[in-house]
């Protein structure tokens, strides 16, 4: 699976995943940050059935320490 995430390509061995899965493997902390997919943000509870799939644009923003994670 290809994403875009925080403007930087990323091809991921995930057959089919939530945001929830997008985070862990990044080992980002859900309750830590705030996520746009494509286009749109997301609300916190909604990130384990939040299915993303091939080719979709994530910006994910941290707001501990400021500024958005390095992925």
């Amino acid at each position: 699976m290809k994403l875009v995430i925080n403007g930087h390509s990323h091809t991921l061995s995930l057959e089919q995943t939530s945001v929830h899965s997008v985070l862990t493997h990044f080992n980002l902390n859900p309750l830590q940050v705030s996520v746009e997919l494509n286009g749109t943000w997301h609300q916190k509870n909604m990130f384990k059935s939040l299915s993303v799939k091939d080719g979709d644009v994530l910006e994910i923003v941290h707001f501990v320490g400021g500024g958005a994670p390095s992925i």
